[in-house]
């Protein structure tokens, strides 16, 4: 795999151009549809 710093890297410069083109509307909608995901999937998993 990629070196841990150099993912981080990336991971942050992505996420720099989807909040400064899609806005922090954008970005809480993703968090939000990503925190429902995870508790589905845990939900499943017990």
């Amino acid at each position: 795999g990629l070196p841990y710093e150099f993912a981080v890297l990336i991971v942050g410069v992505l996420m720099i151009l989807y909040v400064s083109f899609g806005g922090m509307l954008a970005t809480t909608w993703v968090q939000i549809i990503k925190a429902v995901l995870l508790l589905l999937g845990a939900t499943f998993m017990t």
